[in-house]
């Protein structure tokens, strides 16, 4: 609690810390203890939940016969709670509710909270203990941590938010001047990343992704939805590997041609960051630091020809495997006497 009641502010004013605020409502959220103590919180708030149920005053949801029931999902501030559709349980979630507000010192914001029955439940009913609560009654929960909670409806309207969030993201580009750079950045770092949460876990319909591609496209070449301004390449094309162009053709500008003749003076200077070292091999590619040569000094052993950094390498520890780089420095060393005597 020291941690907490002793703690102060100070504005920088002109280089210089001036004044000395202490805050009255606990700590600030980019405090370095705020995570702690909000774990701590939330804890509480779950154990309060458990007592209840063993209690047999709060009932959880059961997925099968026999299966362990679940009262809560938490995960930072989205929050889960399942009951059975009575009063007296509706009464028992909101006292719990005020004992962690009396306990903790936050209030929890009934506005923001809503709740959702089975379809077994009477509309009626449904009313009634939502009114309880003192919180909103909605059809279904639409999503969990960015996730959609039902599927079984269309897929269309499940995913529709995602067209929708790059549509508005796009639109309000369009009113800034950007270079193509500047648009290329946008579509790869912002736009092109808005779905790539969901389909970690969901295969999107094939018309969801190409009509992402066409509110891309459309931002890329300009123009809005009353004026769509001509592509002059297709985005099938426009979206190919870097791998596959970098290559001098007839009819290419003078700066580009300048761009890639100087990218082989870069080669000779440049070297591989090593990872996992998996594509880089041992004798041919420059990897090796400077001050020393960018590739190893000793010529080319019998048998290693196709190493790789990743074959020096512990990939459990991430270490050098020192007993193989050793092994190799005495081969190394009988073939430097062989060659000068």
């Amino acid at each position: 609690m020291r941690c907490i009641s002793t703690v102060t502010y100070s504005f920088i004013v002109n280089g210089e810390p001036r004044g000395r605020i202490v805050p009255s409502c606990g700590l600030r959220q980019g405090d370095s203890i705020s995570p702690y103590l909000f774990l701590l919180c939330a804890e509480v708030l779950s154990r309060c939940i458990l007592l209840a149920e063993q209690r047999d005053l709060l009932h959880g949801v059961e997925i099968c016969v026999g299966a362990p029931s679940i009262s809560h999902l938490f995960f930072a501030d989205d929050s889960f709670i399942f009951f059975k559709a009575e009063r007296g349980e509706c009464v028992a979630l909101k006292n719990i509710l005020h004992e962690y507000e009396c306990a903790s010192g936050q209030q929890v914001n009934y506005q923001k909270i809503c709740i959702s029955f089975s379809k077994n439940v009477d509309r009626a009913l449904q009313d009634e203990l939502a009114d309880t609560l003192g919180v909103v009654r909605v059809e279904k929960h639409d999503k969990y941590l960015g996730l959609p909670m039902e599927l079984s409806y269309s897929k269309e309207a499940a995913f529709s938010y995602l067209n929708e969030k790059i549509r508005n993201r796009t639109q309000g580009w369009r009113e800034k001047t950007l270079s193509v750079a500047g648009k290329e950045i946008l579509i790869k770092a912002v736009a092109q990343a808005i779905p790539s949460y969901v389909m970690n876990c969901f295969e999107l319909p094939k018309h969801l992704c190409e009509e992402m591609h066409r509110l891309m496209a459309r931002f890329w070449w300009g123009g809005d939805d009353s004026v769509r301004k001509i592509h002059w390449v297709s985005w099938k094309k426009l979206c190919s590997s870097k791998n596959e162009g970098a290559e001098v053709k007839g009819g290419d500008s003078y700066t580009w041609r300048s761009i890639i003749s100087g990218r082989e003076v870069l080669k000779k200077g440049l070297r591989f960051q090593v990872g996992d070292g998996r594509s880089i091999s041992v004798w041919l590619d420059p990897w090796v630091p400077l001050p020393f040569a960018l590739k190893p000094y000793s010529p080319l052993m019998e048998g290693t020809k196709d190493f790789t950094v990743a074959d020096l390498i512990d990939e459990g520890g991430r270490e050098w495997v020192m007993e193989l780089l050793e092994e190799l420095s005495q081969v190394m060393k009988l073939i430097l006497l062989r060659s000068f005597p």
